[in-house]
């Protein structure tokens, strides 16, 4: 069976006070898509359409991702990086949230059909920030990609 985005976030409990909140899944989805800093018009295309079925992003456009994109752009060292990683992550709390995003940002990552090292590193990364241990993150990596 294919992952279903809509189906996996339906599981996870969402902080309502929080609008922010389903941005920073996109955020960290876009992220992962561009760790390797490498991302094509058509990958864009399909990771909005991906997070087009996470809670409160139906809406979500290529404008959208862009902007993003732009503004993530501007964290220009690894540290700058991290830490809007770790931010990002921080805001994320419920448990089951936590694993859906990382199997979101898992699967953004390969959309493009490769996983690169760099984008190896940004999953270890966030599946730390997220208290994942490694087969668990194994078995959500296999689950999102197939």
């Amino acid at each position: 069976m294919a992952f279903s985005v809509k189906r996996a976030f339906e599981q996870a409990t969402w902080n309502e006070s929080d609008d922010d909140q389903p941005w920073a899944v996109a955020e960290l989805a876009l992220w992962a898509a561009t760790s390797d800093d490498e991302i094509e018009d058509h990958e864009v295309r399909t990771i909005v359409e991906t997070l087009r079925g996470v809670p409160g992003l139906g809406d979500f456009s290529p404008e959208d991702a862009q902007e993003i994109i732009d503004e993530m752009e501007g964290f220009g060292t690894e540290e700058a990086v991290q830490a809007r990683i770790a931010e990002l992550a921080g805001a994320i709390v419920d448990p089951t949230l936590r694993r859906v995003t990382w199997q979101l940002a898992a699967y953004c990552a390969a959309s493009d059909g490769e996983l690169s090292a760099e984008e190896e590193d940004f999953l270890e990364y966030l599946q730390d920030a997220f208290d994942i241990d490694d087969e668990e993150a194994e078995a959500l990596f296999h689950e999102a990609t197939g």
